[in-house]
């Protein structure tokens, strides 16, 4: 259905969601997923997209399971053609303008900085 799925899993269980998004086709997104105790949100190109109330569980710091992208988290399928460019992981839930600045920073360096005019003695 080419929708874009976020499962977060804590060793012992896993909790799907299924975002409602599609990634449009040959266009560069900036996709950002946070989750708190309160739910997961989904955030594309800098502005608020959707969220669940599906929290999961903190990853415990004993779990092995690996970090996959792209892929069916519990079987091997569901793989994705496309290409990733950059992946951030952090240990704190970034806020809403937090997200926007990152994503104004990648997409209008300009709006982050002027240059005045050169001054003459």
């Amino acid at each position: 259905d080419n929708k874009l799925n976020f499962d977060w899993g804590n060793g012992d269980s896993s909790y799907r969601w299924l975002c409602e998004y599609i990634p449009p086709l040959n266009e560069w997104v900036y996709l950002t997923i946070t989750r708190d105790v309160n739910g997961r949100y989904l955030y594309v190109n800098g502005d608020f997209h959707s969220s669940t109330a599906i929290p999961g569980g903190p990853i415990p710091g004993t779990n092995t399971s690996k970090i996959m992208l792209m892929r069916d988290s519990t079987a091997s399928r569901y793989y994705t053609n496309g290409i990733i460019d950059e992946v951030r992981i952090y240990n704190t839930a970034r806020s809403a303008a937090w997200i926007k600045t990152c994503y104004n920073n990648q997409s209008n360096p300009d709006s982050f900085y002027t240059i005045n005019s050169e001054e003459s003695y």
